[in-house]
């Protein structure tokens, strides 16, 4: 009995100081970079300029619905992403057809 009293003694004390070490320090997770989101209209009524991001302008109201679109088969606002929360323009890097992108969200077009 003694010899099993002892070995279970020492998987008991064993299991103990296992449970209280401390952990081994973990590798730090690589940030991760959030992108800003803003929304966009376009300035012109014409199709070709929807890839240009200087021919977009932020707007400054929560409900994009307030623009009044004119024109047809042309994007009129956008949800786009920005590369500083500065910008009034939409950041297109990347980005070579915006009616394409999966990078642009909330595509309205006039009616």
């Amino acid at each position: 009995m003694k010899k099993y009293f002892f070995g279970l003694m020492a998987v008991v004390f064993a299991l103990g100081a296992s449970a209280f070490t401390l952990a081994s320090e973990q590798k730090a997770q690589p940030a991760v970079a959030l992108t800003e989101y803003a929304y966009f209209y376009l300035t012109t009524n014409n199709a070709g300029d929807e890839n240009d991001a200087s021919k977009w302008d932020y707007i400054t109201s929560q409900d994009p619905g307030d623009i009044g679109c004119e024109g047809e088969d042309v994007l009129c606002t956008i949800y786009a992403p920005i590369a500083n929360p500065m910008d009034t323009h939409p950041d297109f890097t990347g980005i070579s057809d915006v009616r394409a992108s999966t990078l642009v969200f909330s595509k309205v077009y006039k009616p």
